[in-house]
């Protein structure tokens, strides 16, 4: 017993080495269960790409490719590493299909925090139909064959093909993968399978063949996607004259034909659905300002572009139009707001420009930054930052500072800050200064 505790001391020392973390690393679902090792809050999700001609993405992480056929494209993953700085962190891919040995590739490696990666693919579909996976994963290794084989760098040696290869995951894991970001699997180290968090994630790969019920299975099932289309009020007639080519091609027996041009049907309502859905996100930022008084008149010009180009089947510009009206939505000026609405609502305002008018305290340089001061307008005080010349601004002064609220940090990041009254309509002290001057030269004109 005592060597076993000090062989259990030993390992949990490696462990923290290769995870690089301070912090621990270790859960456990049930007292009396086995420990669960690694990280349980980094992750990795699907953000968008093209494989094969079709459209790839979280919320449609699946692509229908024939037996046999070139799977090729890319796909951008965000990756979550909240590992200690100074841990080698890891991201390789595999399908699940063929060699295990020689079929992943290394995607790239990354530092603690949020970072996008692109994962190029350039594989041939299996010859048998069926439902198959192309896995992402990440891991605190040296290497991407420690990651793709489950392997631990001390090891020295990857063992492959011994249950745990990330193409040997079941579909119950990869699935999991997909729905979270992050699964729990088995692990190789010191020759021990030991139960790790593996931030992963994968795309769903159907493979069908060229028969007759493979080719109306597809048929159907773009049919379904283009009456989905269709209860958004979106016009389909081009995807509609499209899938009738493939029906007719069915009808007279040409299946491969037929299966081709339900791929192209296929990639044309996931287009359109991948469209609506940036339409129905950017009118969601739309209403977000609206909702805070936000002047968003340019963001629904721009949204109207997109749903203009959407019904005349331009789904690429209906996409981007879309993703401008959000970013236009997300940034619109506010205008001036109490700094107590601002505090309230600071997920509303985040990263809008808004102008706050209040009394300046503790003005402080910051060194090659500019200044920073807090600005009090009797509901509250909020932080600002500002990085031009404040001249005869001084504690104690009314000020009105225009700029983008920043809800991570409470701060404004102001791009102006002036005397309230010096800006636009004169202050009292400028209009009886101009009064004396008046009055002094009726007085010399009355004299003469």
């Amino acid at each position: 017993m005592k060597g076993k505790s000090v062989k259990l001391f030993v390992f949990g020392i490696v462990l923290v080495l290769l995870a690089g973390g301070t912090r621990t690393a270790m859960a456990f679902s049930n007292p009396g269960d086995e420990p669960i090792r690694g990280w349980n809050d980094s992750a990795i999700k699907i953000l968008s790409g093209e494989l094969a001609d079709q459209g790839v993405s979280q919320s449609n992480p699946e692509l229908t490719v024939s037996t046999g056929n070139s799977i090729s494209g890319s796909f951008d993953i965000s990756v979550r590493n909240t590992g200690r700085a100074g841990a080698v962190f890891i991201l390789a891919a595999t399908p699940n299909w063929g060699s295990h040995s020689s079929s992943y590739w290394h995607v790239g490696s990354q530092s603690p925090g949020t970072k996008a990666h692109t994962v190029n693919v350039n594989l041939v579909a299996p010859s048998s139909p069926g439902t198959y996976y192309i896995i992402a994963a990440g891991m605190w290794e040296l290497s991407a064959s420690n990651v793709a084989s489950g392997t631990n760098w001390a090891m020295h040696n990857d063992h492959w093909d011994d249950g745990n290869d990330l193409a040997d995951w079941n579909a119950t894991t990869i699935e999991s993968a997909i729905n979270s970001g992050l699964v729990v699997v088995n692990w190789e180290i010191e020759r021990e399978m030991v139960k790790m968090y593996v931030p992963a994630t994968a795309i769903r790969v159907k493979v069908i063949g060229g028969d007759k019920e493979s080719v109306i299975d597809l048929i159907n099932s773009v049919s379904t996607r283009r009456d989905v289309l269709k209860r958004n009020i979106i016009d389909t007639s081009l995807i509609e004259e499209a899938l009738k080519n493939a029906q007719n091609a069915y009808d007279l027996g040409n299946y491969e034909e037929a299966y081709e041009l339900a791929q192209s049907v296929q990639k044309m309502a996931d287009d359109a659905y991948a469209a609506q859905q940036h339409i129905e996100s950017a009118q969601s930022e739309i209403d977000d300002a609206k909702s805070i008084g936000a002047e968003v008149k340019e963001a629904e010009a721009k949204l109207k572009e997109a749903k203009d180009a959407l019904n005349k089947g331009n789904y690429e510009y209906a996409r981007d139009w879309a993703d401008d009206a959000s970013e236009l939505a997300k940034h619109a000026s506010i205008g001036s707001v109490q700094i107590k609405d601002l505090k309230a609502l600071a997920t509303k305002y985040d990263e809008r420009t808004v102008v706050i008018s209040g009394t300046i305290r503790d003005i402080e340089t910051v060194y090659g930054e500019g200044y920073t001061f807090a600005l009090d307008d009797g509901s509250g005080m909020i932080s600002v930052s500002y990085q031009g010349s404040l001249g005869d601004i001084r504690d104690g002064d009314r000020v009105k500072a225009s700029g983008i609220f920043q809800a991570s940090t409470g701060t404004v990041v102001a791009d102006d800050v002036q005397k309230s009254g010096v800006s636009g309509v004169p202050g009292f002290e400028v209009i009886f200064a101009i009064a004396g001057l008046l009055a002094v030269a009726y007085l010399l004109k009355r004299r003469r």
